[in-house]
């Protein structure tokens, strides 16, 4: 799964980095830890004022609320497994015509070790050792959320099986987007069911590259307290010696 990821991008940055033309992220500020159920920008694609089609980048929140009541799970679905994008009627509505990216920095996964006689749980950093952006495939809503009662733009990440270095830390990890199939995964419109299954299919191995790419350093346990963590400081991503 992706539990906690970074995004040490500036509005700036992330217009360039995407392309996007428009942007209405708040007072959005890099984050070392992007949090559940904390909003983050998301990339998609728009009509502008004058039904022009545009990139944008718009400010969501990490949990996704299904549009169908009935479909509405009390744990937020933050992850959302690409086995299951079209079994379960929760993700299918939004992968037929509500896909996204959600940018990050790289993301963390937590291994179980042994200091001191005691069990805590060590986070590793999982990242373009170049610095690169990542952009994993996600889904959106807009939805109430009946438990707290929020409503806007909440999204997912989509996730497959982890490998390499990734793979090494956790077994799932998100699927990653190329910059060639960005425009393909963000267009409007709904795809039919023969559509959706190319692209389950292709999803699963387009991450490929990318994660080769991928390197993993472990980085301070403070993010294990996400009461008292600064989410905005940035050297949260950086290697830590465990010894």
């Amino acid at each position: 799964m992706c539990g906690r990821y970074a995004l040490i991008r500036t509005t700036a940055d992330l217009e360039r980095d995407y392309e996007a033309q428009g942007a209405d992220l708040g007072e959005w500020q890099p984050r070392g830890s992007v949090n559940i159920t904390a909003h983050a920008p998301v990339l998609l694609e728009q009509a502008d004022e004058h039904g022009e089609l545009e990139r944008a980048l718009v400010r969501g929140r990490w949990r996704f609320v299904p549009q169908r009541e009935e479909d509405f799970r009390p744990a937020p679905l933050i992850n959302a497994r690409l086995d299951k994008l079209q079994r379960w009627s929760g993700w299918r509505e939004s992968y037929i015509g509500q896909r996204c990216g959600v940018p990050m920095s790289g993301y963390f996964e937590f291994i179980e070790r042994l200091v001191e006689g005691r069990k805590v749980k060590q986070p590793y950093f999982i990242s373009d050792p170049s610095g690169e952006p990542l952009l994993a495939a996600g889904l959106y809503s807009e939805a109430t959320d009946p438990k707290s009662g929020f409503a806007g733009l909440g999204f997912t990440i989509i996730t497959t099986d982890g490998v390499d270095a990734a793979g090494e830390i956790h077994d799932r990890m998100p699927v990653f987007l190329p910059a060639d199939v960005i425009d393909d995964w963000l267009a409007l419109g709904e795809w039919d069911t023969s559509t959706r299954r190319e692209w389950k299919e292709a999803l699963g191995s387009m991450s490929a590259p990318i994660a080769a790419r991928l390197k993993a350093h472990p980085t301070s346990r403070a993010l294990n307290n996400t009461r008292t963590v600064d989410v905005h400081n940035l050297s949260l991503v950086e290697p830590v010696d465990l010894d």
